[in-house]
């Protein structure tokens, strides 16, 4: 007599039971509750729905940006509303959740978003256009990008600045404190600007391209004061990165190779291959820290990529690791 085969769910998977819900987070399995009932930690219905819509949205994300602990700013492609945009401010945590926000954008592409800690505003970027929203008193203006979408956005340290870098090919400076919907000035590019990054209290503004440029700028003189070469990118809105320190500057090319420059004199210390093949949807994710769990001197590099974290405690010539 033949023996019956067992049957096994596929790995990574959990099995469905009727009347439970199972919570990827919490890794275990709830019973569904009446849609009535209370309680902090309860799964009814209507919540387990409110989850899946959620995860659904996040699924489509353009930009995010942490706004403290346990919360984040991301503006997404919302697929419940026929793909409109949306900028959804998100508690993690519990007791965040009372700081959910969420703002519907119309058919307007929305590209970036940015948190201004000092003001408690939301920049976000759009389709030709940007807005500043007053998380508190729910009020918005609209600026004037001439008509440019905004791929990258973010406060100065002092908060008294929006940076915009725009598809046009210059980083357009508002005045976030008066309202103003004009541009104070502007600082040219040879191709898109896909990141901007304020260092040295806003003395100085790192920025990065379509064309793989990333230069150093003088917020005072206006001019590029260090020039980082060796970056690869030509169509992708890659991140520059700078370190607690602000003593290396670090980002990934199309090619998934991680670079590291010196960032007062601009000098490559070390390039690090991708641990695999790279693709546009594969492309790594990096972090990089001297006091990891906020210990000093634990340094090391974080990158991901997939499903997979790979961690690099020392790299040649970059001084601190």
């Amino acid at each position: 007599m033949p023996k019956r085969r067992k049957n096994f769910s596929q790995p990574g998977r959990n099995r469905e039971i009727p009347g439970f819900y199972y919570d990827h987070d919490k890794k275990r399995y709830f019973k569904i509750a009446p849609n009535h009932a209370s309680g902090s930690c309860v799964y009814t219905k209507d919540s387990i729905d409110q989850r899946h819509a959620e995860e659904k949205r996040i699924e489509d994300a353009t930009d995010m940006c942490s706004v403290g602990k346990h919360v984040i700013l991301y503006t997404a492609i919302n697929n419940l509303f026929e793909g409109e945009s949306i900028a959804f401010m998100r508690g993690l945590h519990d007791e965040t959740k009372h700081l959910d926000q969420e703002y519907l954008l119309g058919s307007k592409v929305a590209w970036s978003c940015a948190w201004n800690p000092v003001r408690h505003q939301m920049a976000i970027g759009c389709e030709k256009s940007a807005q500043i929203i007053n998380a508190e008193r729910r009020t918005m203006f609209e600026l004037n990008t001439n008509k440019c979408d905004p791929l990258a956005l973010t406060f100065s340290q002092r908060g008294g600045c929006l940076y915009a870098g725009v598809r046009k090919g210059e980083v357009q400076v508002f005045d976030a404190q008066r309202g103003r919907p004009n541009p104070v000035y502007r600082l040219p590019h040879a191709s898109g600007v896909v990141s901007v990054k304020p260092v040295h209290n806003d003395l100085h503004l790192l920025t990065g391209d379509f064309s793989g440029k990333i230069q150093l700028w003088d917020t005072r003189q206006r001019g590029v004061v260090v020039e980082y070469e060796g970056h690869v990118n030509k169509c992708t809105r890659l991140p520059i990165h700078i370190d607690e320190t602000e003593n290396i500057v670090y980002a990934v090319g199309e090619d998934g190779y991680t670079r590291f420059w010196d960032f007062r004199e601009g000098r490559l210390l070390y390039t690090l291959p991708p641990p695999g093949p790279v693709t546009r949807e594969t492309m790594p994710c990096v972090q990089l820290s001297t006091h990891w769990a906020n210990q000093p001197g634990n340094c090391g590099l974080i990158m991901a990529r997939e499903n997979k974290l790979h961690y690099y405690g020392r790299l040649p010539a970059t001084h601190l690791l």
